[in-house]
């Protein structure tokens, strides 16, 4: 019975070493599969910290790196605190909620060259300190290397942010709203510095204002409005002395109480492009005071929702600036005003509808730069085949009297739509990238694009890259909108197969366009080893189960495959002594040994005659093999071996 028990034990144990080395390697080949992430104990025991800090009344922050008693190296030690310092490990001071009591700014930094970021806080009644440097919920003063995100700085009798003297940080995605003074404030050589994303929104003075040789500042994406029943702010974005090369983009202010965009003494090679500065009270964009070589292009300056904004554009004693490509329409008073202003380039701009679209007082001004006029919603004249006025459109001053022209007044110009695949129509089938390209013509520049498929939107450029998922066929659908507002549409059915045509090419696939990348990594890999674990376990099962049963079915324990027998002479067949060593069985001890393990009874058979063995039998005690006794003794007066393993019979 041993014997058989340790038979089947050594197949168990080979089996669960297998299974154990099976689902080693999977969890490997998960782990390499998996996005790569650096799990250690230092990262998760540092960023659990980082995260673990909250603190709804903590005290007012004051932090001085030049002063060993306040600088970070002290802040790094309070609760409300941690990093290195460095732009991969930057301090960190986040989810606190301070007062400022009216006493001080919430949070200030001073003389910090540290990479350090300040985020998801609120901040709020801080006082209001004195100039230039005033306090707010957050105040920088001689620091680089800043970010300040996601902060709510709110009700702060001073700014909501405040810079001075300070270069190469970003104010980004934070709320400003109801500051005595401004939402974001720069002042004294603030340059290089990164605005983007702020909503600030009734503050009683200005949304974003930047005050005194503030230089190469980005000014982007930013939403700036006021809030009913709120004090009104008066300016939406003020650039204000000797403010060079900033870029003010992408920003939508309205309902400003006097001007949503304003320059003020001396700024120039300032670029305000793209903003919707539109339903302020008086002015969408004003320049004044020797505000020179600006650029003023692709922004709506008009009524949108009201006709509370007097102007559109006002330029008041400054020279030399670009005003191109505007859309300036419905303003109660006058669309674009050039007064003492000399040399300005006004071009290719959208005046529509307002009660006048524009007054000038100096002849210098050039209407049509490179015979490029205006469009001009009042202009009678006809125009050429070119789409060009054949009569000028005359500017007067504010006494309507005539002191200027646009000698090139622009047609209204409806877009003409078109579109086509880099491939024929009749060639489309699914899981295939093509490129579809606007090619149409007209309009008035600049041009706005929307493509759908179906009712589904797709894209906003002339052109992009697009895939069928199913067969079918399917509407693509162009919109083309120019400046002027004037639209068309073009619609085509097209009919997507399921496989190529025999006389298409293929188009060759992008690396996004295999299939197996819409689904889940994880879902692979967890079907793997479910698969594997099911298969390993069903094999498993089913070699003890072969083993155990041919174990004890087989004559030899296992059942070898061998050489032909041994033909011999019964006469030359003499009797072996049976041994009396434990290796010799009879068959009543074989038959004990089949009725412990409940196996059917079987005939046990000699390996060199392959016939029944009737009588008592010899087992090699090597490998097991086994000979009835008379061929055990005829191979042994032959001085053979034993035919399975080789060894001498004994």
């Amino acid at each position: 019975m041993s014997f058989y028990k340790n038979k089947f034990c050594a197949l168990r144990k080979r089996f669960m070493l297998i299974f154990f080395l099976f689902n080693i390697l999977f969890l490997s080949l998960s782990l390499n599969l998996l996005p790569n992430k650096k799990f250690s104990h230092k990262f998760l025991t540092e960023n659990s910290t980082k995260l673990s800090y909250y603190n709804n009344s903590a005290s007012p922050i004051f932090i001085d790196d030049t002063n060993p008693s306040r600088d970070w190296a002290w802040a790094v030690l309070q609760p409300w605190c941690n990093g290195s310092g460095t732009e991969s490990d930057p301090y960190v001071i986040e989810n606190l909620k301070i007062n400022g009591n009216n006493a001080s700014s919430c949070i200030e930094i001073i003389n910090s060259n540290a990479h350090f970021i300040v985020r998801n806080c609120t901040l709020y009644n801080s006082s209001s300190g004195s100039y230039p440097y005033y306090n707010g919920g957050i105040k920088l003063i001689s620091v680089s290397n800043g970010q300040i995100l996601n902060n709510t700085c709110v009700n702060n009798t001073g700014q909501g942010v405040a810079l001075g003297l300070s270069n190469d940080n970003e104010i980004s995605n934070n709320i400003c709203i109801n500051n005595t003074m401004s939402g974001i404030y720069f002042c004294d050589d603030s340059d290089f510095n990164y605005i983007s994303g702020n909503e600030i929104c009734s503050n009683s003075l200005y949304g974003i204002f930047l005050d005194y040789e503030c230089d190469d500042n980005i000014i982007e994406y930013n939403n700036i409005s006021n809030l009913v029943d709120q004090t009104p702010q008066q300016i939406g974005i003020y650039i204000r002395y000797q403010c060079i090369r900033n870029y003010i983009i992408y920003n939508d202010v309205h309902s400003m109480y006097f001007t949503g965009i304003l320059l003020n003494y001396d700024c120039n090679n300032n670029t305000i492009a793209v903003n919707d500065a539109c339903d302020n009270h008086i002015e969408g964009i004003r320049l004044e005071r020797n505000c020179n070589y600006n650029s003023i292009f692709y922004n709506n300056v008009s009524n949108k929702f009201s006709l509370l904004q007097d102007y559109g554009i006002y330029v008041e004693g400054c020279s030399d600036n670009t005003i191109t490509d505007n859309l300036i329409y419905f303003n109660a008073l006058v669309g674009l005003i050039l007064n003492n202003s000399d040399r300005n380039v006004i071009s290719n701009n959208f005046f529509y509808k307002n009660t006048k679209n524009a007054e000038d007082n100096k002849t210098s001004t050039y209407w049509d730069y490179m015979n490029i006029g205006n469009y001009w919603n009042d202009y009678s004249g006809s125009f050429n085949t070119n789409g060009i006025g054949m009569s000028p459109y005359y500017i007067s001053n504010s006494s309507d009297f005539m002191v200027n022209q646009d000698n090139y007044p622009l047609m209204d110009s409806v877009p003409e739509v078109d579109y086509a695949f880099n491939v024929s129509e009749d060639r489309l089938v699914i899981d295939q990238w093509y490129m579809l390209n606007y090619n149409g013509s007209g309009g008035n520049s600049p041009l706005t694009y929307e493509w759908f498929y179906n009712d589904t939107y797709l894209a906003d450029t002339p052109s992009f890259e697009f895939q069928f998922k199913i067969s079918g066929y399917f509407d693509i659908t162009l919109i083309v909108t120019d400046i002027n507002h004037n639209s068309s549409i073009l619609t085509k059915q097209v009919l997507v197969r399921n496989t190529q045509i025999n006389d298409i090419p293929e188009t060759p696939e992008t690396p996004d366009s295999r299939s197996d990348q819409d689904i889940p990594l994880k879902i692979v890999i967890i079907t793997l080893i479910i698969i594997g674990i099911v298969l390993f376990l069903s094999i498993g099962i089913f070699v003890i189960k072969r083993k155990k049963t041919s174990l004890l079915k087989s004559p030899d324990f296992p059942v070898l495959l061998h050489k032909q027998g041994l033909k011999t002479p019964k006469s030359s067949i003499k009797a072996l002594p049976i041994s009396n060593q434990p290796v010799v069985k009879i068959k009543g001890e074989i038959d004990n040994i089949e009725s412990e393990v409940g196996v059917e009874k079987q005939k046990f058979i000699c390996i060199v005659h392959k016939g029944p063995i009737i009588g008592p039998s010899y087992i090699c005690p090597n490998c097991d093999a086994l000979y009835c006794l008379n061929c055990a003794n005829a191979l042994k007066e032959k001085s053979e071996k034993c035919w399975t393993c080789g060894s001498n019979l004994i």
